[in-house]
């Protein structure tokens, strides 16, 4: 009796031992899945940032364009301004 009772005790020892590795697998695998979908979002991070600065550098360019016109168009109202009679 005491056999049978220390082998059912071993049975279920090795049964949850089975599920706690089978749970740990499990665990790492998802850790791994997470690790490179981490590593799939660092890379997209650097890219979206390049591309912002890219961005801000062309609204600087744009800037400094609209700037520029607003300046040609003062001159050519003075120049209009000017020509007229009167």
């Amino acid at each position: 009796d005491k056999s049978k009772r220390k082998q059912a005790i071993i049975m279920r020892q090795e049964e949850e031992l089975q599920a706690r590795e089978g749970a740990l697998g499990s665990a790492l695998r998802d850790a791994q899945s997470m690790g490179g979908g981490l590593e799939s979002l660092k890379q997209e991070v650097g890219s979206l940032r390049g591309e912002n600065g890219e961005l801000k550098g062309k609204l600087e360019d744009s800037k400094q364009q609209l700037q520029s016109n607003e300046q040609m168009i003062r001159w050519l109202n003075q120049q209009v301004t000017e020509a007229q009679p009167g």
